[in-house]
């Protein structure tokens, strides 16, 4: 219990001495007509902090979009805003910077509430070589009577054919080129 509550405290503060600045999150409404919501700013003292500019918007559907560091000017939601505010800003950050902005609704929030999230490696699944499996008519009918099915684990005999039966196609098309070659020559 006690490391994990030191590796959850040194994850925040890399966290937080990773991540500093300031930026603003704005508006456009459907005239690009710019409206300034809050200032997000982020420090080592304070941690995440979203001071609200405008509390009190038009009812109406607006590009929320935001600035900080060096995500710049990037509209990275569209809402529609009823009455009050209450929504959660989630800002997706890998090492220092910002990736991805997004607002989510909330209604259990009063304001707008900044979460950080940092990305980290995800597993790397395991491979193995797929194999294609063919059954010829007599195999099948073998599994049928071993009632094992088609799904039957069992190694793939290697066939042997002679060269007539496995290029049969093409010797009887060279037979029929050489009889309308033959014919047209007479």
């Amino acid at each position: 219990m006690w490391q994990e509550f030191q590796i959850l405290l040194v994850l925040f503060i890399h966290l937080s001495a990773a991540l500093q600045g300031t930026g603003d999150l704005y508006l456009l409404d459907h005239s690009n007509e710019r409206h300034n919501l809050a200032i997000l700013e982020i420090s080592d003292e304070f941690g995440a902090k979203l001071d609200l500019i405008e509390d009190t918007i038009v009812h109406g559907k607006y590009r929320v979009c935001g600035t900080f560091q060096e995500y710049y000017d990037e509209c990275f939601s569209f809402t529609e805003i009823n009455h009050r505010l209450s929504h959660e800003l989630e800002l997706l950050v890998i090492g220092d910077k910002v990736v991805k902005m997004s607002l989510h609704w909330d209604g259990a929030i009063d304001g707008i509430t900044p979460v950080i999230k940092e990305v980290g490696k995800g597993a790397v699944p395991e491979s193995f070589k797929l194999r294609k499996r063919t059954m010829t008519y007599e195999s099948k009918k073998k599994a049928e009577r071993k009632n094992t099915g088609t799904a039957a684990f069992e190694e793939d005999l290697v066939e042997e054919k002679t060269f007539v039966q496995k290029n049969w196609k093409f010797i009887v098309l060279g037979v029929i080129c050489y009889a309308f070659v033959s014919s047209g020559s007479k």
